[in-house]
């Protein structure tokens, strides 16, 4: 599950699933080589990580700003918290002058 979804990418649903695509295509392709089908894994791992960190599916979103599903959660650094929509109230203006109706 690691490889799919360093492969793929992460943060997206695409991302796993084309993970999981080659995954498969190369488990069948290099059934027969034995041991070395585990370092073909780890050179493909490696290759990725190095080449596109965002994996495979984040490299096709950025050159062709594709998304199938976007429902992905990206996280943006900014330098500012951002603000809220709404205003505090201020407690002074809602408050009740005391001495009640007499005074």
């Amino acid at each position: 599950m690691l490889f799919v979804s360093m492969i793929g990418g992460l943060g997206t649903i695409e991302g796993p699933i084309v993970g999981t695509i080659i995954f498969f295509a190369l488990q069948q392709s290099l059934q027969q080589q034995g041991a070395w089908c585990l370092i073909i894994f780890g050179s493909v791992a490696v290759v990725v990580v190095l080449w596109q960190p965002r994996g495979i599916w984040g490299a096709v979103r950025d050159r062709f700003h594709a998304e199938i599903l976007p429902v992905g959660h990206g996280v943006e650094a900014s330098a500012s918290p951002r603000r809220r929509p709404w205003r505090r109230r201020s407690t002074e203006s809602s408050t009740v002058p005391s001495g009640g109706a007499g005074a």
